[in-house]
């Protein structure tokens, strides 16, 4: 049970025949092959719910069809790693305490401000790209959660905010850092 654990091997310690083993980059080590490539080689599970599909469970939830809210939905972001980590302790969206199977999804007038400010409310997204972009020296967490707990966040990160008390089933957790120490200060998943 609980969550496929995996840390992030850099090129430098690729070895052939894994996945993204380039023998031009072997000198990198602080850089690793691309999450959509790496991701799917783990566990199909770890693979987030297409961006199609989200949206389209989302328009039949605000249209009132409240057993579309039950269907589950996989979700990732960047983060550090205490955080990643209480997240999975916890099983919520934000890494808190008091998971509330009945909290109500952010209002959209917060997730505008999520995607105006950040930091927020927690921001998942669909799109390993932008996953890859936050988690890289940090940590990548990937959760299954019901999709009524879900609001639009920013549409170009393909993101979407919940409360940090949405229970969430943690699938995946990913060890981005390379084996050097995380800059705390700069861990963001929505700048």
């Amino acid at each position: 049970g609980g969550p496929i654990r995996h840390v992030d091997k850099p090129y430098s310690e690729l070895r052939e025949g894994d996945v993204g083993y380039d023998e031009e980059l072997l000198d990198i080590s602080d850089d690793s092959p691309l999450l959509e490539d790496m991701l799917p080689s783990l566990s199909e599970e770890l693979y987030p719910t297409s961006e199609e599909n989200v949206q389209s469970i989302y328009k039949k939830i605000q249209s009132g069809d409240t057993a579309a809210g039950e269907t589950e939905v996989v979700l990732c972001r960047g983060t550090t790693g205490p955080q990643a980590e209480n997240i999975v302790k916890l099983k919520t969206a934000g890494g808190v305490e008091g998971a509330d199977p009945n909290v109500l999804p952010v209002s959209e007038e917060t997730a505008r401000l999520q995607v105006r400010n950040g930091r927020v409310v927690p921001e998942y997204t669909t799109d390993l790209s932008v996953a890859d972009r936050f988690s890289r020296e940090h940590y990548l967490i990937i959760v299954k959660v019901k999709a009524k707990y879900i609001t639009r966040g920013s549409v170009s990160e393909s993101g979407w905010v919940m409360p940090y008390t949405a229970p969430v089933e943690p699938v995946g957790i990913i060890d981005r850092t390379y084996g050097h120490a995380e800059n705390i200060g700069q861990a963001n998943a929505s700048k």
